[in-house]
Parts: structure tokens; C-alpha cells; sequence
């Protein structure tokens, strides 16, 4: 008698045991799950993020030229963030061919290009010269993302007339890494100078209606 209850209670431990273990297995696996998917949306909502800054301009036909500067920085620091800079801070060949390196195409050529193995990249104060100096002399261009504009018009709006500029848009101004899912470029275009006459003004800011036409 006394031997059949040790047993049973050391099938009762035993059992105990196994679902302890089990237990612990399944809430390890659980927890497994729901870390992998929260690390998942953590890291789609980071691509997200920096991707929201280029997207905005996306379809965009009144884009200042401080705007663009504001790109460039941009793209830049997400540059710098992701060390795509050698020992010395500068830009190399190997490093600016690299997948993952943002660049900025302004009229088909990256503004980037120009600092391959220069050291005004590597010193702040000097890049920021040289945007300085790219806004002054391209203020009073007007840029397009995305889109280009394919005429103009005049709208009655509740008795008082609005001038309308139409657009169409233009697909892949935004470049994605394949793998990555980041942008790794955007495409920017100036609004041509027979336009900009036609606008009869400094910047587009003055027509608050964009329509895709």
C-alpha cells in the first residue's frame, strides 16, 4: 500500500513536471511569436517613418528650392546614420555605388556626385557652403516631384475665381530598395522657364489649386 502511494505520487510529480514544461514551452513559443511580430511592426513603422519625409513631395509641381535643400540634408543624414561614409568621412566610389546610399537626382544627376573623394563632404560647414550657394542661385526655380504640369485655367469657386494649375502625374520619381523597402532615391525635376513666364509670378504659393488632370 505504502509503495503504491509513493508511486502515485511520484507519477503525480512526474506529470506535474511534464506540464510545467509544457506550459513553459508553449508560453516560450507565444512570447517568441509576439516579440518576431512586434519587432516586425517596429521595423515597418521605422521604414515608414523615414520614408514619409520623401513621399510628401511625391505629386508635388510647387516645390521651392529650400525644399529641396531640405531633401538633400535629409538624404544626406540618413547617409551618415547608415555609415555609408569611409574612415575619413569621405565618399567614395565603392560607398556611393552601394544599394542603400540615398541619392538625390536633381534634372537626372544626383547631386551627390559631386563629392566622391571630396573633402567638402566630410566637413559640415563646408557642404553647407555649397547648399547655400545652390539656393542662391536657383531661387527663383520652381521643382516637380512626381508629377509635371500640363496646363492652367480659372475655376469660379463660390463667386470668385481661382487659378488652377493641372498636372499629370509621373510614376517611379521615388526609388525603393528592393530588399530593404527604404527609399534609396528621389527624382526632382525644374519646372521649365516658358512655364514659370507663364505663371507670371515668383513661386508657385500663389495658385492654391492642383488638380491631376
Amino acid at each position: 500500500m505504502e509503495n503504491t502511494s509513493k508511486a502515485l505520487i511520484m507519477a503525480g510529480e512526474t506529470l506535474i513536471a511534464i506540464l510545467v514544461i509544457g506550459l513553459f514551452v508553449t508560453i516560450n513559443t507565444l512570447f517568441g511569436r509576439f516579440s518576431k511580430n512586434i519587432n516586425k511592426q517596429l521595423e515597418a513603422s521605422n521604414i515608414s517613418v523615414k520614408n514619409a519625409v520623401f513621399m510628401g513631395y511625391e505629386g508635388r509641381v510647387n516645390i521651392l528650392v529650400t525644399e529641396v535643400a531640405s531633401i538633400i540634408n535629409y538624404a544626406k543624414k540618413l547617409n551618415d546614420d547608415n555609415g555609408l561614409k569611409n574612415a575619413e568621412g569621405k565618399l567614395t566610389y565603392q560607398i556611393y555605388n552601394s544599394p542603400g546610399f540615398v541619392k538625390v537626382y536633381i534634372n537626372g544627376i544626383d547631386y551627390f556626385a559631386q563629392y566622391i573623394n571630396s573633402n567638402r563632404y566630410s566637413d559640415s560647414a563646408l557642404f553647407k557652403e555649397d547648399l547655400n550657394r545652390y539656393m542662391q542661385d536657383n531661387n527663383t526655380r520652381i521643382y516637380m516631384v512626381g508629377a509635371t504640369i500640363t496646363g492652367f485655367s480659372e475655376k469660379n469657386v463660390n463667386g470668385k475665381i481661382e487659378h488652377v494649375v493641372y498636372k499629370r502625374l509621373i510614376p517611379n520619381s521615388i526609388l525603393i530598395h528592393k530588399d530593404t523597402a527604404l527609399v534609396n532615391g528621389i527624382k526632382i525635376e525644374t519646372v521649365p522657364d516658358n512655364l514659370l513666364d507663364r505663371y507670371n509670378f515668383k513661386t508657385l504659393n500663389d495658385f492654391n489649386n492642383f488638380e491631376v488632370h
